[in-house]
Order: structure tokens, then C-alpha cells, then sequence
């Protein structure tokens, strides 16, 4: 479904599981069009009843200002979109993640938007996602949820990242390409920086 440019999609369709961030659900008899993170709805942008008809637009908040992610997160977010890509795709990657620049801050209707060089992750996530953390009592209660949080940031990353990294390889001499392809099929180790991720995210920074 599509509302106001943007495009929502049903989680489950046809046996099928999807991974979206704009989601279309159902919710007694009513039809909900949300931005959904952290297996929860962040914000609810249109209503409607079975029929199609709209019931209700709900304000949406005001969205804080920008700001830098930490720079933990470079490293072990290349390191988890990795593990869950192609082994040929490793090196690149890591290379594509080096050169972006990473900022939380406002996205309209969505949780991600990638400009160029620049992707904005939108402040709704990590806020609700600190405050999630902080319901747990410090300690290794709050390592599910944190490792949650940084696969979801990862898993939303990820399209981007892995098509600029094939854009990439792709660009390379054809002896590169072939080393890259002969890459090991077991996921590359995770380096310490995803560790050092969990444990910010566990202290309940709210600048993560």
C-alpha cells in the first residue's frame, strides 16, 4: 500500500517472512500503516478500516535534531552485514561501510534514507531503542535486547551496503574478483568492535 509516497508492505504474504521497516498490519478490524523496529510499531502514520477506508491519521511527533553515531558502530555493523552476506562481498563491505558517513536524526514516513555518501538513521529507532534497553536492569539482562537493536540497525543498512559493495567488486580487476569469490563459506569472525557495541548499548547510552 502506498500513502503519501511512501510504500507499505504486509510482513507475512504468502508464506513468505519479510524483513520491512514500513509495514502493513492488522489490528482487530482496522488496517495500520506503521514504521515498525524492535518487533514493535515506533510510529502508526495511517488507519483504515477493512474496506479501505481511512479512519484516522495520527500525528506523527516532532523528530529531534541530528547527530553522529557513535563511531563503534562502523566497524560492528560491517562486521554483522557480513556475516549475513555473500563471503565473496567481506572485503567490500567493509570498504563501502569505511567511506559512509552514519548520522541518527529525522526521516519522513521511514527509518532509513541514504543520500550518496550519507545515510540517515532515524532518531524514532535509537530512542526507542534506548528506552527499551533501559527497562531491563544493567547487566546481562540487557544483552538480548542490545544485540536486537544492532542487528536492526544492521538488517535496515544492509540493501544499501551490499549493492554498493557488489558495485564495487564489480569495478575491480578480475583477479580480485576472483580471490573474493574463492572467500571460505563459513561467516567471517566477528571482531571486537561488535563486543564493544553490545557493552555501549548495554550501559544505556543515550547518544549511542
Amino acid at each position: 500500500m502506498t500513502f503519501e509516497g511512501t510504500t507499505f508492505y504486509r510482513a507475512d504474504w504468502q508464506g513468505v517472512r519479510r524483513r520491512e521497516p514500513r509495514v502493513v498490519r492488522s489490528d482487530a478490524d482496522r488496517v495500520v500503516c506503521s514504521l515498525w523496529a524492535l518487533g514493535r510499531s515506533l510510529v502508526d502514520c495511517l488507519v483504515l478500516d477493512r474496506g479501505g477506508e481511512v479512519l484516522e491519521r495520527p500525528p506523527v511527533p516532532a523528530a529531534g535534531g541530528t547527530a553522529p553515531l557513535t563511531p563503534v558502530w562502523r566497524a560492528a555493523l560491517a562486521d554483522l552485514i557480513a556475516r549475513e552476506s555473500a563471503p565473496a562481498l567481506a572485503a567490500d563491505i567493509r570498504a563501502v561501510m569505511s567511506a559512509r558517513g552514519l548520522e541518527w536524526g529525522p526521516v519522513a514516513r521511514d527509518l532509513l534514507r541514504v543520500d550518496g555518501e550519507k545515510i540517515r538513521i532515524s532518531g524514532r529507532l535509537r530512542d526507542a531503542a534506548v528506552a527499551w534497553l533501559r527497562e531491563a536492569p544493567p547487566g546481562a539482562e540487557r544483552t538480548p535486547p542490545a544485540v536486537q537493536f544492532a542487528l536492526e540497525v544492521a538488517r535496515l543498512l544492509a540493501p544499501a551496503i551490499r549493492l554498493a559493495a557488489q558495485t564495487r567488486l564489480a569495478s575491480q580487476s578480475e583477479e580480485t574478483q576472483r580471490r573474493a569469490l574463492l572467500e571460505p563459506e563459513d561467516p567471517p569472525p566477528l571482531s571486537d568492535s561488535v563486543a564493544r557495541l553490545l557493552a555501549l548499548l548495554g550501559s544505556g547510552a543515550t547518544r549511542a
